[in-house]
């Protein structure tokens, strides 16, 4: 156990903390857990176990497209990113390339960070939309972000020499193997004192209040804990039962395809996920590897056609590759959330808790939000009613309101009759009001700040070409000159800020050679 993690008193005599935080499970969700609850609550002594229970590192999908969250969490906890990345395969991501999304033949752009732009006190969507509305101005909205700047340059957002300006603003995410995130979590966690049964769950003790008492392991040693925090996706019974919303019929896409192919020599900087017929294919760029994903709807392609298909849009990342074997694996997708996330001393995590549809990549952002929730409503050893409806409460909204987010991907992608099928008809009264009240002028508000930023919503809106009736009435408060203005200072600002950034292959080579190949270079 290092330093941050040695017992204190706790500061206050009153305050009775759980002794044992029991985390059940074996994926990401499991050990990130692991390790930020020790970060953070080790020093009250509280002591947390994972009993790994099921397949060792599993996820719903093979790797991750991140948001920000991930890199204020690694800053948070005081964690070097490049050990992260050379543990996960892993590369930076700036922004994710739309293609044949909205309209055939097009592409537009969602750069990281589009809620922190603004023109004077205004967001850069106002000024931007009141000028276009004016017929003053052709660019996109997302070409005044940095992230695209960059990407089209196939820039990194870090400098061998100094610090850029993604690094200070944290404006930046990850594409990282899942197993592999899993893995370099668990390894952190146990270095800093976090147990782990190494038997299998066996047996579950109710606690006779709705909780659990203890979990009973194969080699039968019982683990009595006063929390459980469970993130046994596959062995959830609540999955398919009562406590489980399904939001299947608002997503036709229903079962996903995936390969991985080698790598090339450049290395995006950026997703791509690219709008289909009958759905939608994701490529996401690793250190030595691409991961294309193929989410179609089962009741129009089968399982036998989706590899095909998907062989087909991966074709570029398999030329060279002759003699590798790629072997294609296609797996149901599941959408739903808990009605109830915390019940007695059960909080549920992860995937157990919530399945969004990958589309808009907010997965594990949503995993780490549940978590960092609880440990902001930690609760002390009687674990109040009070907590706990606090906590439902929460995660749903947040939960439901990145559903919305998914649905008006979907919404918004190609043609009437894939617009149809993919939840048009059962989309929710919230996006629909979201989207009348945006119509009408433009303004669209979270209601979450853990959720989808509103300015990132907005940038999606008019990357797809959909725009309000008029111009904020506020903007006007600026001379168009001065917003003119602004715009052109900002384009010069973002190609300053790339212009001597390496080449995120050049960055990629010296943080995955290891710290010793960096001291000797």
């Amino acid at each position: 156990m290092n330093d941050s993690t040695k017992p204190d008193q706790p500061s206050s005599p009153t305050v009775r903390f759980p002794r044992r935080v029991v985390i059940l499970g074996n994926d990401v969700t499991v050990w990130m857990a692991a390790t930020m609850l020790l970060r953070h609550f080790g020093r009250l002594g509280i002591r947390v176990t994972v009993c790994p229970d099921g397949p060792a590192f599993t996820t719903g999908f093979s790797t991750y497209a991140t948001t920000t969250a991930l890199v204020d969490l690694l800053k948070d906890i005081g964690i070097d990113e490049h050990d992260m990345l050379r543990a996960c395969n892993g590369t930076y991501r700036l922004a994710t390339q739309f293609s044949d999304w909205a309209s055939e033949g097009r592409d537009f752009w969602q750069p990281l960070g589009m809620h922190a732009q603004r023109v004077d006190a205004y967001p850069l969507f106002d000024a931007w939309f009141s000028e276009r509305k004016a017929g003053r101005l052709l660019r996109p909205l997302h070409s005044y972000a940095a992230q695209w700047t960059a990407s089209l340059a196939g820039k990194s957002p870090h400098s061998f020499s100094a610090t850029s300006a993604f690094a200070k603003s944290g404006h930046y995410g990850f594409h990282v193997d899942a197993a592999g995130l899993a893995r370099w979590f668990r390894s952190i966690a146990v270095t800093s004192g976090v147990e782990e049964v190494q038997a299998a769950v066996e047996k579950v003790a109710p606690n006779g209040r709705g909780g659990i008492a203890q979990v009973v392991c194969g080699d039968g040693k019982a683990v009595p804990g006063d929390l459980f925090l469970d993130c046994r996706t596959a062995n959830d019974g609540d999955a398919s039962g009562a406590n489980w919303i399904s939001w299947n019929d608002q997503f036709s896409c229903d079962r996903v395809a995936s390969i991985r192919t080698p790598g090339k020599r450049q290395v995006p900087v950026f997703t791509r996920v690219v709008g289909h017929n009958n759905g939608w294919s994701r490529t996401i760029p690793l250190a030595a590897e691409l991961e294309h994903t193929y989410a179609f709807c089962s009741q129009k392609e089968s399982d036998n056609d989706a590899p095909k298909r998907l062989q087909s849009i991966s074709n570029a990342g398999m030329a060279g590759s002759e003699g590798v074997e790629a072997k294609v694996q296609v797996q149901s997708i599941r959408h739903g959330r808990r009605s109830v996330f915390w019940k007695d001393n059960v909080v549920a995590l992860g995937n157990a808790a919530c399945q969004l549809n990958p589309v808009a990549a907010m997965d594990l952002h949503l995993h780490q939000v549940g978590i960092e929730l609880l440990m902001e409503l930690f609760p002390d050893r009687k674990i109040g009613r009070a907590t706990r409806a606090e906590y439902n409460a929460r995660m749903s909204s947040i939960a439901d309101e990145l559903r919305d987010v998914a649905e008006l991907h979907h919404a918004l992608r190609r043609s009437s009759s894939a617009n149809s099928e993919n939840g048009m008809g059962t989309q929710s009264a919230a996006l629909e009001q979201m989207l009348a009240v945006y119509d009408a002028c433009g303004a669209v508000r979270a209601t979450n700040p853990e959720s989808m930023p509103s300015e990132e919503i907005r940038s999606f809106l008019a990357g797809c070409g959909r725009l309000p009736d008029r111009p904020s009435l506020a903007i006007r408060s600026i001379d168009p000159n001065r917003i003119q203005h602004v715009l052109r200072e900002t384009v010069k600002h973002n190609e300053a800020a790339v212009k001597d950034l390496p080449l995120h292959e050049e960055l990629l080579d010296w943080i995955h050679a290891g710290p010793f190949q960096q001291s000797a270079g």
